[in-house]
């Protein structure tokens, strides 16, 4: 495949949906005369006046494929494509180069990209549409990424199913702030699939109160993502996770059920469960693997951590801090034990720890332990 020359712009402020498709020359070029044909990747009818090698074209064919990269610049007015566009159709308006406005009016870009395409937002976004159901991934050795430069994304879709992202095998999220305008209901953040394969996503932060809505699930996740520096506040759960999953340095706050509640293995290095309804880290199904380490939990409505069952190996605790619960710091109600190393425990209303358990070298202070807890 013929590598892109840059990233797919979106500004809602400067771009367009239908003048531009969001890669090539600066000053769009577009009309409405492009031909193409279900049997070969040429397309004709367009202006090629600055366009390059690698520059993006979109052609509103009525079905199927809009988007593809040229792979050559053939005349003035013809181009050669990657892919063939799935209809022998003329008159069809067309557009390269400039800047794409939203992510609702440029959807089709995420069912027609492959390995090594970027699509990055310079102004906040609002998505009215169903980004779920179009995500496709790149490949294991060349990853698809979406850059949201530190931007509010907003969902305003009424629907359980509809996520802000939904992350395919093989793509990157970065850099984005995740909320709602709806006062209940749906997710902001989901997985799409349930083949395995690498997901990134690298600080998001997700809040459904920033943008005026109310209870929902901030992340809900199928399998094999990591999230690194990642913020999950104000929602139904901050995390639901069914399958294997590993966090980073991710703050889990003030959500009305469970900081994060898992069905599956997961790992969790340099977290915060805190201020939490219920459990700050809650793992409910047995016969799973989990590794928690140097995290805290604190103030959270139940225990700090409460993990139900490891029947074919140990669950590592492995310097953690439970601070000021209203259940135990550390409740392991299995028939299995776990590991507990060096892990701290301060003020839990019902007390340290209970249930089956290995705890070496446990430490209970008799102050808090927090310059500033807040």
């Amino acid at each position: 495949m013929t590598a892109p020359n840059a990233p797919i712009l979106l500004n809602n402020s400067t771009g367009s949906d239908t003048q531009s498709s969001g890669l090539g020359p600066s000053t769009a070029v577009y009309g409405a005369g492009a031909s193409t044909t279900a049997a070969s990747a040429v397309v004709t009818g367009i202006d090629t006046t600055g366009v390059s090698v690698g520059d993006l074209l979109w052609v509103q064919s009525s079905s199927g494929r809009q988007f593809s990269i040229i792979a050559s610049v053939d005349s003035s007015t013809q181009v050669t494509c990657d892919d063939v566009f799935a209809n022998t159709e003329s008159s069809r308006t067309w557009a390269i180069g400039g800047k794409r406005a939203t992510f609702d009016g440029t959807v089709q870009i995420f069912t027609d990209w492959y390995g090594g395409w970027i699509v990055e937002t310079e102004t906040d976004q609002t998505v009215a549409i169903d980004l779920r159901a179009n995500f496709v991934g790149g490949t294991a050795n060349n990853n698809v990424e979406i850059r949201c430069n530190n931007k509010t994304i907003t969902q305003t879709l009424n629907n359980f199913w509809t996520a802000v992202f939904a992350v395919p095998q093989h793509c990157t999220i970065k850099d984005a702030v995740l909320t709602t305008s709806l006062a209940s209901g749906g997710l902001l953040l989901a997985t799409l699939g349930n083949g395995s394969g690498g997901r990134l996503v690298e600080n998001v932060h997700i809040d459904a109160t920033l943008g005026g809505g109310g209870l929902t699930y901030c992340a809900y996740m199928g399998r094999d993502a990591l999230f690194r520096n990642c913020s999950f506040k104000n929602g139904s759960y901050g995390v639901y996770a069914v399958w294997f999953n590993e966090f980073n340095n991710c703050l889990f706050d003030s959500n009305t059920n469970d900081g994060a509640y898992l069905t599956h293995h997961a790992g969790f290095i340099n977290c915060v469960f805190s201020n939490n309804g219920n459990h700050g880290l809650n793992a409910r199904t047995a016969n799973r693997y989990y590794s928690v380490i140097s995290c805290i939990t604190h103030n959270n409505g139940g225990d700090g951590f409460n993990i139900l069952g490891i029947i074919d190996q140990l669950a590592q605790f492995i310097n953690n801090i439970a601070s000021e619960n209203t259940g135990y710091g550390y409740n392991f109600p299995t028939a299995q034990s776990n590991l507990v190393t060096e892990c701290v425990d301060y003020n839990n209303t019902s007390g340290r720890i209970t249930g089956n358990y290995i705890d070496i070298d446990g430490i209970t202070l008799t102050a808090d332990p927090f310059t500033d807890a807040a």
